[in-house]
């Protein structure tokens, strides 16, 4: 396969036409021409190659499409899901699901609570349940936003900030055996004395010796 933004025009060009000198530069003017359009498509071709995208053309690319709560300091995977989603949006626009999924990924852990999911609620209202406080001082920027993607007859009541306190709780199990040592009681006690008498006797003859003159 011949490709002509590689090889150029002057490849196409019979052998016989090469060597003039009005072949060749007709043929440098449309290569010229040639790789401003190559340059033309790469820039169509940039919804099939999404996983190229930066933050730059994903800013360029939401503008354009006018992203629903679209801001600059997403994340870039987050600004990526949001305008990939734009056009399926704006067919459902109004919707509560498209609400539900806006808010979902414009701000983390942050969700929709309408008005028939608790009780003694004015109908046609909804909150906005949110783990994120940052958002605490940004409600009025919130509120002009969600004007863009709600239907008219609903509306935001307000803001429910859920803050979530761990408590760890422990337990200690032992067992023991109790053994009660009571003083030491002799059960029966024996005196015994043994006295020695010792008896000598002793036999002495006594034997006179004497002198006769």
């Amino acid at each position: 396969m011949i490709k002509i933004n590689q090889n150029g025009f002057l490849f196409l060009v019979p052998p016989n036409f090469k060597q003039e000198i009005e072949v060749q530069c007709l043929a440098y003017a449309i290569d010229a021409l040639f790789q401003k359009f190559i340059q033309k498509c790469a820039c169509i071709a940039i919804w099939s190659d999404s996983t190229n995208w930066t933050h730059s053309i994903c800013d360029q690319l939401a503008v354009e499409l006018r992203t629903p709560l679209y801001s600059q300091t997403l994340l870039l995977e987050t600004k990526k899901e949001m305008v990939k989603k734009t056009l399926d949006w704006y067919k459902k626009l109004g919707t509560a699901k498209v609400v539900k999924e806006v808010t979902a990924l414009a701000w983390k852990s942050t969700g929709i609570e309408e008005w028939f999911q608790t009780k003694n609620r004015q109908p046609y209202t909804f909150r906005i349940k949110t783990k994120d406080m940052s958002l605490f001082s940004a409600q009025q920027e919130i509120l002009a936003r969600i004007e863009d993607v709600k239907n008219v007859r609903s509306s935001l009541e307000g803001f429910q900030f859920i803050t979530e306190q761990k408590f760890y709780i422990g337990s200690y199990a032992q067992t023991v055996e109790k053994l009660k040592i009571l003083p030491y009681q002799p059960k029966k006690q024996e005196q015994k004395t043994s006295i020695a008498i010792g008896v000598t006797f002793a036999c002495a003859e006594k034997l006179k010796i004497c002198y006769q003159k």
